[in-house]
């Protein structure tokens, strides 16, 4: 399957599992000195082979694209470049899954069970103050953070992912919404 199609298609599993509401949410994937990005504001169970650009791996090359004509990668887009730049991953997934932003507001950290440590691969991921969607500030702390862990998670905001595909992102992911969720249900059974 090539890129473009592989974003479409996580983007319609993230829609359907209500990782992402309205133009929530992006997802990139890194080839070499390129990646592939969703437009910004998109909806991510609604997108085209038109709504994935194209650009270079670097900052100046970012803001160039977002003052520049035609569409507008995502706001995180400088989140994605920071990320690739500092690590080997080759997939990022920021979705806004409903359970983690909840329990997000009263924790500093998601302790991981034992059944989501093999998916995860860290015993914790780290919460994170909430900071300007799309600022530098953001981009340079969930980068920095996601040269440790492969999952962040920014307060009362959602996640961001980074892995070798969508697909392990995705289950990742998948995997912190569904602790997020049994920790939400404890506190009222």
């Amino acid at each position: 399957m090539n890129k473009v199609n592989e974003i479409i298609k996580k983007g319609k599993e993230l829609s359907q599992n209500n990782f992402t509401l309205g133009g929530s949410g992006n997802l990139s994937i890194r080839d070499n000195k390129y990646l592939y990005i969703t437009k910004s504001g998109i909806r991510l169970g609604d997108l085209k082979q038109e709504d994935i650009i194209y650009l270079p791996v670097n900052e100046e090359n970012f803001h160039s694209k977002r003052r520049g004509k035609g569409a507008n990668p995502s706001i995180e887009g400088l989140l994605h470049i920071k990320t690739y730049e500092k690590t080997k991953a080759k997939s990022i997934i920021h979705s806004h899954p409903i359970f983690t932003s909840i329990i997000s507001k009263n924790l500093n950290k998601l302790e991981i069970s034992k059944d989501g440590y093999p998916i995860i691969g860290n015993k914790r991921i780290p919460i994170i103050e909430s900071l300007e969607p799309g600022s530098k500030k953001l981009a340079t702390k969930v980068s920095e953070n996601l040269t440790q862990k492969n999952a962040v998670i920014v307060r009362d905001h959602g996640t961001f992912v980074k892995e070798e595909s969508l697909e392990k992102a995705f289950k990742i992911n998948e995997k912190i919404e569904e602790l997020s969720k049994k920790y939400y249900l404890r506190l009222f059974l």
